[in-house]
């Protein structure tokens, strides 16, 4: 009898670090770590198509929309010039800013960037720039185009900087929320 209720006991603690690891397994299932940042692989890229990629994401306990788009020449010469639109929102602020993206030699170049646009839902925007970092990739540093901001949110709610990085190595467009 003894022996029998110990392995009816061993067999309700087994099944019971079954049900309790599932369930701990479904919930980590059901909130998967948001990823905040994308990569494009030039290497793979049709030059020849639009594209566009949006990724959603909280940060510091605000909603953030980030993404990146490419809108092919109207010309194909050289075939991987084009013109790259990369964008944010977050939470009541946003800012979006195109560039244009070219291979030079084995590396990747971005120039002309521009249009940079800040927006701030009830507030103001102040200290807003767009500059290229390095405009040609090497083969250890990446070229980089980068918009900034601060926008003061109307009713003391507080002031929020971010900055939108742009980066292209080893054939990869990366768009980071900082």
């Amino acid at each position: 009898m003894k022996k029998g209720l110990k392995k009816a006991l061993g067999l309700l603690v087994a099944l019971s670090l079954m049900v309790v690891g599932s369930a701990f397994s479904a919930l980590a299932a059901d909130s998967p770590e948001q990823r905040q940042t994308f990569s494009v692989d030039l290497n793979n890229f049709d030059e020849s198509q639009p594209y566009s990629e949006t990724l959603h994401f909280e940060k510091d306990g605000q909603p953030v929309t980030v993404t990146l788009s490419y809108t092919p020449p109207l010309t194909r010469d050289p075939a991987t010039e084009g013109t790259w639109k990369s964008d944010a929102f977050w939470g009541v602020a946003g800012m979006d800013y195109r560039f244009d993206l070219s291979k030079s030699g084995s590396q990747w170049k971005i120039s002309n960037a521009r249009d940079l646009n800040t927006y701030c839902v009830g507030g103001t925007v102040e200290d807003e720039s767009l500059a290229i970092g390095r405009a040609t990739s090497t083969s250890s540093k990446a070229a980089e185009v980068t918009g900034s901001m601060r926008a003061n949110v109307v009713g003391g709610v507080g002031t929020l900087s971010f900055a939108l990085r742009t980066e292209v190595f080893n054939g990869e467009v990366s768009t980071v929320l900082n």
